[in-house]
């Protein structure tokens, strides 16, 4: 095993040299160190290349033979048909020339008719159902084989020259074709050792996609590589230095750009790869760097963004390159991603460093430490591009609901085991604001995807952490419940409000006592002023009101006792003078106690006359029973 090599500042030095397992047996056996033509000398190779060369050559005989025989077949028939056909082309132009009579025109129209009427009847004969009819199962057996070799070649032949031809018509029109940049050619290089290609397999070929680069035991490449129909693939073919393997993808997304993904791979797939580690720079600066790909290697100029993470390659590129590392010094700097506009645009490598340390535990030194201090280049950058510090600290944001990153742990907390978690992570969908750029994804489906610069990053981040969707989108419930109840109350009518009846006072005209109704009124008449009535004397003695007749005889003897008053006591009743008068009801306490005792009074006096009046009317009635007739 080689030594590792010495640390270089500023540099995340991580290359250890991978060992090869022998005990393992590699899907495809190990190349020998050479040119690439000597991997043709390979018997599975040779075998593989003669298949094919044998098959194009029969698939172009069958197709030439085939195509011979039917233009020549056509051509006989043509041939005979117009040799056959040039008597009664003669005749024709004799009867569509003019008669001298009617007669003649008619008989003449009627020839015409007849003719085409035999031609057409020749032709439904030789139809190509005869033809077929003719045919053995040997031409059955190579006009199908010869018809799939046409359609597949024809398609072929188009897809090859469509492209090409396509972009010659676009480079008339001024049209800068992919992100080919003027100054910037292709030189044949190899891939570097620690670039991986991606690739999906097939029976016969593989379908290169584009590449990741190996930091530490991971495989850092954009996620648009390992896409297929839209979809992420779960299986990849992976192509290296020393074979080839199909593995499954273990996928762990970054938190900070969404098309990178980091996929581990085990020792023994590293092994059966034969890839080494790359070297990372842990800052990001500008500098001159290589692009590498099959087409070759490019040099361009690396330099910052308005948008974070993102760093603008000034070099060429083509499709199938995206995920290639941008080299400067033998070390990797950034990661190509795609091609926006006339520029190519990648993410620096500096992202990687940091999120790597969170996501696996690597050996500490200067620049992979988190407790290190921020170099003076982060702050001191221009304010044009992105500033490190607050992308560091974006990151630190994104990463701090790790555990293994976390500085306080409540172990005594509930923890919730459920099968989906009580508060879930949403994506905001946000429109491109002005200054945003649009990167075309270098693979085979050429997918955009949308960048943000930094400077709408941190607005972006605060309109996700607030949950303003989520709020939106109950306050859009209950507006929508509310709306539904409405709809299904019944509208009433508005009720008439009558104005309250005014109260009529109802005011006593002997005193100045008002009552709200006039019952009350009748009622307080009655008893605090009640009406006048004149009493009638009454006298308890019988004689006071009986008269006396004589009706003795003259000769009768006068009684020897003193002769009677007969002045009536009605005139001297001492109730004559005597008028009384009901105090008011409520004049005071004192007049209420007078006017109880002088109704007291009165009664008794009344029930005294009343009495006295019966006694009288009985004197009367047994004075008159005792009179002689």
């Amino acid at each position: 095993m080689d030594q590792p090599q010495a640390e270089t500042p500023n540099l995340v030095d991580v290359e250890v040299d991978a060992v090869y397992n022998s005990t393992v047996e590699p899907l495809v056996p190990r190349e020998e160190e050479g040119r690439k033509w000597r991997k043709w000398l390979e018997p599975s190779n040779i075998i593989w290349a003669l298949v094919k060369l044998s098959m194009a050559v029969l698939s172009v005989m069958s197709a030439v033979i085939l195509i011979w025989r039917w233009v020549l077949h056509g051509l006989r028939l043509a041939k005979r048909g117009i040799l056959d056909s040039a008597k009664d082309v003669y005749s024709l132009l004799d009867y569509l020339s003019p008669s001298e009579d009617d007669q003649s025109q008619e008989e003449k129209t009627e020839e015409v008719v007849g003719i085409f009427i035999k031609h057409f009847d020749e032709i439904a004969k030789a139809s190509f159902f005869r033809i077929f009819a003719q045919m053995n199962w040997i031409d059955w057996l190579f006009g199908v084989f010869g018809l799939a070799v046409v359609i597949s070649g024809s398609y072929l032949i188009l897809r090859l020259t469509g492209v090409h031809g396509r972009r010659a018509v676009q480079r008339l029109r001024g049209i800068r074709l992919e992100s080919v940049r003027e100054g910037s050619v292709f030189r044949k290089a190899e891939v570097p050792a620690f670039q991986v290609g991606i690739s999906s397999a097939g029976l016969l070929s593989d379908e290169h996609h584009g590449y990741g680069v190996r930091c530490d035991e991971y495989l850092v490449a954009p996620a648009h590589v390992i896409e297929k129909d839209g979809e992420l693939m779960t299986q990849a073919l992976l192509v290296g230095t020393k074979g080839k393997v199909l593995t499954t993808l273990n996928l762990v997304k970054s938190r900070v750009i969404d098309d990178l993904v980091y996929i581990y791979l085990d020792q023994k797939t590293w092994s059966l790869l034969g890839t080494s580690k790359a070297k990372l720079s842990a800052k990001t600066v500008h500098c001159h760097a290589t692009c590498t790909g099959k087409n070759g290697q490019s040099t361009g100029r690396l330099m910052k963004t308005q948008i974070r993470w993102m760093m603008s390659y000034t070099g060429s590129t083509l499709p199938g390159m995206s995920g290639a590392a941008y080299v400067e010094s033998n070390q990797v700097v950034g990661f190509h991603q795609g091609a926006s506009g006339l520029f190519n645009v990648g993410i620096s490598s500096e992202l990687v460093c940091a999120e790597l340390r969170r996501i696996c535990t690597v050996e500490a030194s200067e620049d992979v430490n988190p407790d290190a201090k921020v170099p003076k280049f982060m702050s001191k950058m221009d304010k044009r591009f992105w500033d490190g510090v607050e992308a560091m600290k974006s990151l630190d944001l994104a990463y701090a609901d790790d555990w293994i990153n976390a500085k306080e742990i409540d172990y005594t907390q509930k923890l919730n085991f459920d099968d989906e978690a009580t508060t879930s992570r949403k994506s905001v969908r946000v429109e491109i604001p002005d200054g945003g750029v649009r990167i075309l994804k270098q693979n085979n489906t050429g997918v955009e995807v949308s960048m943000v610069p930094s400077r709408s990053l941190a607005f972006i981040e605060n309109l996700e952490r607030s949950e303003l969707l989520d709020r939106l989108e109950q306050c859009e419930r209950e507006l929508r419940e509310i709306q539904a109840w409405k709809r299904a109350v019944v509208q009433l009518p508005e009720r008439v409000v009558r104005p309250p009846p005014t109260k009529q006072a109802h005011q006593c005209s002997q005193c100045e006592t008002v009552c709200r109704t006039e019952k009350r009124l009748q009622s307080h008449t009655l008893n605090s002023h009640p009406e006048k009535q004149e009493i009638t004397k009454e006298s308890a003695v019988s004689n006071d009101f009986k008269k006396t007749v004589k009706t003795g005889s003259f000769l009768e003897k006068r009684s020897s006792s003193p002769r009677m008053t007969t002045r009536n006591s009605r005139k001297s009743s001492s109730l004559n003078d005597v008028r009384t008068r009901l105090p008011a009801r409520g004049e005071s306490p004192s007049g209420l106690m007078a006017s109880q005792k002088n109704i007291e009074r009165l009664l008794s006096e009344l029930l005294m006359r009343m009495g006295g009046q019966s006694l009288a009317t009985t004197q009367k009635c047994e004075a008159s029973c005792t009179t002689p007739n």
